[in-house]
């Protein structure tokens, strides 16, 4: 597996010049398979072709998670590109532009800049430190010698590498483990180990139902007021551990987990991970200056309806 060249929630443009072009022909493959063949006129006035080729590339891009010794996947896949210009005769000028690399779904901020060469770390984790339960085990990923690479760590461990694993402290309540993919669109975890609250919304319609008998007889053991599609989704209310040390890289990876598309719980009572939506839309980040103590509370709901109806 290539090293992560590009993310894409961000644009990333193709762009080439040629003298005399009128058109383009870009090609692109997708993990191997020819997946586009895209022609674009050159920028009026001008001899250049520019493409976007990251929402193309975004569409195979399929993160998945499951318990640490289940499925996980970010996503990743390669892509490779031809980008040949015409001119207006549509004769094939010289010479052509080509690459390829590693994309995931990750994204650039607007004040770095544009996406390219876009993860130059080693360890794909924010501030290398990571929050974690005591007692417990868990990964990240890292570039190693151009290749993306998960790294485990047991659960005594308190770094790996340059990788800080900062250790919660046990508490009378269950701590919850939330996965979620970073801004380098790798999985990373985060533990959530203080108060925590589980609760259920239900849903579903009801229509006035015709209930009396042939005759016009009227049986009152049938329901009048008739309910169907009636169903629930859980909420988690997760609260973090209190942060003394560095605040800063707390609040960029809490940043990351709010802009986080894909995130998955540990749900002890389901015995499995599921994939959760984060209800919490606004925060108010809290600074060691500002704030005595920091923690965070964030609502999740799971992503799916507790009755099954998937067809």
């Amino acid at each position: 597996m290539a090293i992560i060249d590009i993310g894409v929630r961000s644009p990333y443009f193709v762009t080439h010049e040629v003298a005399t072009a009128a058109y383009g022909l870009l090609d692109l493959t997708i993990d191997g398979t020819l997946r586009y063949s895209i022609t674009k006129d050159v920028i009026p006035g001008t001899t250049r072709v520019t493409i976007d080729i990251s929402q193309l590339v975004r569409d195979y891009i399929n993160p998945l998670y499951a318990d640490p010794g289940g499925f996980n996947d970010s996503g990743e896949v390669s892509y490779s590109y031809v980008l040949t210009l015409y001119d207006a005769t549509d004769v094939s000028l010289t010479p052509t532009k080509s690459d390829s690399g590693t994309a995931t779904d990750g994204y650039q901020f607007y004040y770095n800049g544009n996406n390219y060469a876009l993860f130059n770390s080693a360890e794909l984790v924010t501030g290398q430190r990571l929050y974690y339960a005591a007692n417990e085990s868990g990964f990240f990923y890292e570039n190693v010698s151009n290749t993306l690479t998960k790294r485990t760590f047991s659960s005594s461990a308190t770094s790996f590498g340059t990788v800080t694993i900062v250790r919660l402290p046990c508490t009378r309540y269950t701590g919850y483990p939330v996965t979620f993919l970073n801004r380098f669109g790798v999985l990373q975890q985060m533990w959530f180990t203080a108060k925590t609250v589980e609760s259920q919304s239900v849903t579903g319609s009801q229509y006035k139902s015709k209930y009396n008998t042939d005759t016009g007889a009227i049986f009152g053991g049938k329901h009048q007021y008739q309910v169907y599609n009636k169903n629930a989704r859980r909420r988690y209310t997760l609260n973090s551990d209190y942060i003394t040390n560095n605040p800063d890289t707390f609040n960029d990876q809490i940043q990351e987990l709010l802009l986080s598309e894909y995130l998955w719980i540990g749900d002890y009572d389901l015995n499995t991970s599921v994939p959760v939506n984060l209800v919490t839309s606004d925060v108010t980040y809290k600074t060691g200056l500002n704030d005595r103590l920091i923690n965070y509370q964030l609502v999740f709901e799971q992503a799916f309806d507790l009755i099954s109806t998937g067809r």
